[in-house]
């Protein structure tokens, strides 16, 4: 058994050892950043998440949305906002695709035909503009589509939805021009009338006061902002509703 004095060389020897081991930690944790560092490598510290781009404009998008009486949402991240719920719970269907033209489109129309939706609204051939597509052509493709849905559904209710204007001035619009998609909407408002559809005229509503796509309205010249889809809801809610 170690006496007194070998024990009391130990304890010292040992308190001696721990101090020297915290004064070494010490200087190394400080060297590394201090307590912050000491706290993440203990897992203790709350990690700040910023927020990219896309998230900053889904929020500011959904903050300019109205609020609805009994509303139900659903709340989350990518895996919640690539949900098709309102396409499941309502009866809205949303069967647009970026960069159709109206041939692209008239090869996909079965899918749309079969269920004989109660209500169509069509807008389609401003990117026939952008592809070069001759007038005729689009004409033809687009005659094509309103005979499918008389032959296919007869019963549903067509609503054929004129081109919007653009805004060069915000962007180079390339093939985008207001008095191409001028003839395009007097050539469809015809098809409409030939077919007994329902003309919806958006072009007018959405013009400045040069003609061209309101600045307020619209991300790039182009395409809409959210108070350009508030704004183009606010048109055809009546219609929607009938």
């Amino acid at each position: 058994m170690p006496r007194p004095r070998k024990r009391n060389r130990l304890l010292v020897a040992s308190l001696a050892l721990n101090a020297a081991l915290l004064i070494v930690g010490g200087y190394a944790v400080h060297k590394r950043g201090g307590l912050p560092y000491a706290l993440d490598v203990l897992a203790m510290k709350e990690v700040d998440f910023h927020r990219d781009p896309f998230q900053t404009t889904m929020a500011k998008v959904y903050e300019k949305l109205p609020n609805t009486p009994g509303e139900i949402v659903f709340l989350g991240d990518s895996i919640t906002r690539q949900g098709p719920w309102s396409e499941i719970f309502s009866n809205i269907r949303n069967r647009g695709v970026g960069g159709n033209s109206t041939r692209t489109l008239l090869n996909r129309l079965s899918e749309v035909t079969d269920s004989k939706p109660d209500k169509i609204f069509l807008n389609v051939a401003t990117n026939d503009l952008a592809r070069g597509i001759p007038l005729e052509q689009t004409v033809k493709d687009y005659r094509q589509i309103l005979q499918r849905i008389q032959t296919d559904t007869p019963d549903t209710r067509v609503f054929v939805v004129s081109l919007l204007p653009v805004n060069s001035t915000l962007m180079n619009v390339l093939g985008y021009r207001n008095d191409h998609i001028q003839k395009i909407n007097e050539r469809i408002k015809s098809l409409a009338d030939e077919f007994g559809y329902t003309y919806v005229d958006l072009y007018n509503p959405f013009t400045d006061t040069q003609g061209r796509l309101r600045r307020d309205l619209t991300v790039e010249g182009l395409h809409l902002n959210t108070e350009g889809y508030l704004h183009y809801c606010k048109l055809i809610e009546h219609l929607v509703a009938q």
